[in-house]
């Protein structure tokens, strides 16, 4: 059959098959009729661009997969959750936006060596040069949201934290550390019933009226905030990735099939929701592993490159064995073989992929790590390791000490008459009249009301007791110095004391 070419008014030249003996009248006939049937669109889900070696860039092809993949994971997520509602609309949308992202993915392009079989069968080079950047570059998109992710969480936390005027009961898990290091609950071990509880809503009132105590139920909300962060993306990685991995196989199995929205209802609900729990568990840790690999690692390491090369090694394997176990939970609920070859070749894909994902992330916090000799952070003014911090010399602290240096007079002196013993009995006074001041004030502001029931009443006065004991022994000193010129003074002394 001959081509003919004809030269159209565009200045193209168009060139078609045909009959022999054909006129110019006909070739152009049949130039317009085929210019003006639609094109078929590329099926780029089902066909995929095939790439060439050394096409574009590995590491960004591999940030952009990400985001192509993020419309996906919704789907499956939507998907299950139609499932689970019985929302036909909540199904066929998902399954629309999961075949987008299917479409994408393929549109962007793929390669063998995407996979780290096939890039092992090109050889070592293609491993290093085209797999690690391009799996790299899925770590970064992944991390990069649980950054941002996690950030946000601890944002709305942090906003949502109460201040003054808080009701006790709602914040007091926030300080249960705080309590544990100030000895305040080893007060309240001492009590029980509605004693105890008062209490420590009384402590809490406390700690609400400073600032101290304030940051840290702030930090404790900004912590649960980004935990809630972390929980919602590997949730929905759990459920988007198995659900649509379930359909994905179930459509593919049934090529032929006009509905396949009665496909998807047929799966198992109940077997997919186990299954992503699962998996959004193993994308939890493998999360909090990822973010947990930026921060400074400690010190020891002998060069700043075998820091890193650490922190890659010690960070990659954890990461491997999840991902290979969300690979097998992602098969299970595709209803495939869990241990035959294919299976097998999948499970080394996935975990080598799940040693390199964190390896941007990893490489940042070795670079961060101090080394080896190398002094860590501390506060401004405070010695390095290198520099110890002299010792001062302590003096005895205790109250005796105390009481007596205050009381004590140079027996050089010619004589000590009534009145110098009168002076200092008035300094040791005064000073035991703020001691006992500030003691009535710290009872009265931890009772507050509990003076009220008997039950409360009872604690107090088992608080006089001990202030009791306590002021007799710091008065000892001046009694053994009364004598009859000072019983005046003894007698004002001890009646504020007790």
């Amino acid at each position: 059959m001959p081509t003919y070419s004809i030269k159209g008014p565009d200045g193209k030249t168009y060139s078609l098959e045909g009959p022999s003996g054909a006129t110019r009248e006909q070739v152009i006939q049949e130039i317009n009729r085929q210019s003006q049937q639609p094109q078929q669109p590329t099926d780029f889900a089902a066909n995929p661009r095939q790439l060439k070696d050394g096409e574009g860039s590995d590491f960004l092809r591999g940030i952009g997969q990400y985001t192509d993949q993020y419309g996906g994971i919704m789907g499956g997520a939507k998907m299950l959750a139609g499932k689970a509602t019985g929302s036909d609309s909540l199904i066929e949308s998902g399954l629309k936006q999961y075949k987008k992202s299917e479409a994408d993915v393929g549109k962007r392009g793929v390669k063998k060596t995407d996979s780290f079989t096939g890039a092992l069968d090109e050889g070592l080079g293609a491993v290093l040069t085209e797999f690690i950047p391009y799996i790299a570059g899925q770590g970064v998109g992944m991390i990069g949201e649980a950054f941002l992710t996690a950030g946000a969480g601890a944002l709305i936390g942090g906003s949502a934290a109460p201040g003054v005027g808080a009701v006790p009961g709602a914040v007091g898990g926030f300080l249960s550390r705080k309590f544990v290091k100030d000895g305040i609950l080893d007060e309240a071990k001492k009590m029980s019933g509605d004693v105890k509880k008062q209490f420590l809503r009384n402590e809490v009132a406390k700690q609400l009226a400073t600032q101290e105590g304030r940051d840290v139920i702030k930090k404790g909300y900004s912590k649960l905030g980004r935990t809630g962060g972390l929980t919602y993306m590997a949730g929905k990685f759990g459920a988007g990735e198995v659900t649509g991995r379930a359909v994905d196989e179930a459509l593919a199995a049934n090529p032929d099939s006009t509905d396949q929205l009665e496909i998807i209802k047929g799966l198992n609900t109940g077997k997919l929701a186990a299954l992503s729990a699962g998996h959004a568990l193993a994308d939890y840790f493998f999360l909090k592993i990822g973010l947990n690999s930026l921060d400074a690692m400690p010190a020891g390491q002998a060069s700043r490159m075998a820091a890193i090369f650490r922190n890659i090694g010690v960070t990659g394997l954890k990461e491997a064995p999840i991902e290979a176990v969300q690979t097998v939970l992602e098969r299970e609920g595709a209803n495939l073989p869990l241990a035959d070859k294919e299976a097998l070749e999948e499970y080394i894909n996935a975990a080598a992929a799940g040693f390199f994902m964190p390896i941007i992330p990893a490489t940042v916090g070795g670079i961060r790590a101090p080394l080896a000799g190398q002094p860590t952070d501390t506060t401004p003014g405070e010695p390095t390791p290198e520099q110890p911090k002299p010792e001062e010399p302590t003096a005895d602290k205790t109250p005796e000490a105390e009481v007596e240096t205050e009381v004590e007079f140079d027996a050089s002196e010619p004589s000590v008459g009534p009145a110098d013993i009168d002076a200092e009995v008035d300094v040791v006074a005064d000073a035991e009249v703020e001691t006992e001041t500030e003691v009535e004030t710290e009872v009265d502001d931890r009772q507050g009301d509990l003076f009220d029931t008997p039950e409360q009443g009872e604690l107090f006065d088992e608080t006089e007791v001990v202030t009791e004991t306590e002021t007799e022994t710091e008065a000892t000193p001046v009694v053994a110095l009364e004598d009859a010129a000072q019983e005046a003074d003894r007698q004002r002394i001890n009646a504020i004391l007790v």
